[in-house]
């Protein structure tokens, strides 16, 4: 009986998603949002095979299932009642959802777990293992530091679990294989935590704007792959006004780019700088310096110092950004989805674009996400691991189902998700989300992957010193996180 109230309940809450969202490779569609009432995928049968729920029914018999999450985004995974709040509560039905399916209690764990509790979760871990306790079964916390937790051996092979499918869309295939040591599978992304979503990068961009300086139709750019950063370039010198005019230009003046740090060093991602190259031996190693490399610095450097009429910087921050970009201060606003949730009472009309190629000679647009979200590592001393990778796969499958057009419908505007051609934008974002190496692992590799957007910010003209002074530490660094892992496995 819970069951069905609860499924009642969040079916009223859905409908608009459904009423507006389009089905498509990433976003689910209407008629897979909500299951029927014995926890199956309504559309099973119809479902293309990376969709498809091929999980059965088994019954494991009341048993917990161990979670344990960083306290700041254990929103992602826990919620204890409806509440009439349309992400909590689609979080609520998953979970719900799943114990009645399988027959499992959840119980989830909270730690502090940010970038600066780091060294007290990874122990809380490290420590629980070594003892023998058993407490956790699945560890969910900030993605880059959880491969250090793996590092020291505390990771299950996700690959030996059968009932885990990496080719699912709830996986983010890229970072799985990206994040893999020796073949072997400890951390993984996916919808299973959607923060993946509030982390992805994108480009806002204001239509009012765009207009007032006769640009083209954006979304035809993307579609046709002309999208990149020259046209960026070039339209973003077309907007700058000292609207206060006291010849200083600052937070109340005009711009056609905001930008910030973060943005910065995950260009080496989104333009394909090859910070590492994987070698035969199937290890990565450093690719540094390199000419892409070097290129991509000095084009940000080019348009943070030398463009300062046109392009806004900030270092770690967003909030004095977003609100320029409300108050039509901004064209373009190079930012995470997130903060969309903040637009919804702007007055002008907004669209949201992939990050730019790097040239049109870059064959596909490449998207990623700020390293704050969450990804997962199933602890090696699990004691069943047939549930263990059965709860997951579920967990991340019904967070694809219901959880993420939850998240959309919340940060976006109505209305955008009403528009096919916006959606898609949203489509080829999620599909091209890839996390590299260096990103992945920068914690292990001295932060290499903030690189960029450090010495951007610090006003460094050049890098290629220092690049070449660290190229080697840099390599040091990747062969003994190797010894680490081999350890593991011999």
């Amino acid at each position: 009986m819970k069951r069905i109230v609860i499924f009642l309940l969040v079916l009223l809450l859905i409908v608009p998603i459904v009423a507006c969202a389009k089905p498509s490779d990433n976003t689910p569609a209407d008629s897979t949002t909500v299951g029927e009432q014995d926890g199956t995928d309504s559309t099973e049968e119809t479902a293309s095979p990376n969709e498809a729920d091929d999980l059965g029914n088994p019954d494991f018999n009341n048993a917990v299932f161990n979670i344990l999450t960083r306290k700041s985004t254990s929103y992602e995974i826990k919620s204890d009642q409806i509440i009439g709040d349309l992400v909590p509560d689609a979080v609520y039905d998953r979970n719900v959802t799943i114990e009645d399916r399988f027959n499992v209690q959840f119980n989830i764990i909270e730690l502090p777990g940010d970038w600066g509790d780091r060294d007290g979760f990874m122990a809380a871990v490290q420590n629980n293992v070594a003892s023998g306790l058993h407490d956790y079964d699945l560890v969910l916390t900030h993605s880059a530091y959880i491969v250090n937790i793996a590092a020291k051996g505390c990771g299950y092979d996700m690959s030996l679990l059968d009932n885990i499918n990496f080719d699912k869309k709830w996986w983010c295939r890229k970072y799985v294989d990206n994040a893999s040591m020796y073949g072997r599978y400890y951390t993984a992304m996916g919808d299973i935590c959607y923060t993946l979503y509030a982390y992805m990068s994108c480009v806002f961009f204001n239509k009012s704007l765009a207009e007032s300086v006769d640009l083209p139709d954006l979304y035809e750019l993307v579609q046709n792959g002309t999208w990149t950063l020259e046209k960026l370039k070039q339209y973003a010198f077309l907007v700058g006004q000292d609207l206060d005019g006291n010849g200083i230009y600052n937070e109340k003046d005009r711009f056609g780019l905001g930008i910030n740090n973060h943005f910065c060093r995950m260009t080496a991602t989104f333009w394909d700088a090859k910070i590492t190259v994987l070698g035969s031996d199937g290890k990565h190693a450093i690719n540094l310096p390199n000419e892409k490399y070097y290129a991509i610095y000095e084009t940000l450097f080019d348009l943070v110092h030398n463009h300062k009429e046109n392009v806004f910087f900030a270092d770690e921050g967003s909030v004095i950004q977003t609100n320029m970009f409300i108050n039509d201060q901004l064209l373009f606003y190079t930012e995470t989805l997130r903060n969309a949730a903040t637009m919804k009472d702007m007055q002008s009309e907004y669209g949201i674009l992939p990050i730019p190629k790097y040239d049109e000679q870059q064959e596909n647009y490449i998207s990623s996400a700020r390293d704050f979200m969450t990804a997962i590592l199933i602890l090696v001393d699990i004691t069943r691991p047939d549930m263990v990778g059965t709860i997951t796969e579920a967990l991340c499958m019904y967070g694809y189902q219901k959880i993420t057009p939850a998240y959309y419908e919340t940060t976006l505007k109505y209305k955008y998700l009403s528009d096919p051609v916006a959606m898609q934008m949203l489509d080829l974002i999620r599909d091209t989300m890839t996390f590299e190496f260096a990103a992945i692992y920068t914690n292990s590799i001295n932060l290499i992957y903030s690189t960029l957007g450090t010495h951007v910010r610090d006003g460094t003209k050049s890098i290629a010193t220092l690049v070449k002074a660290n190229s080697k530490v840099w390599q040091k660094s990747i062969d003994i996180l190797y010894e680490d892992f081999a350890k593991i496995i011999n």
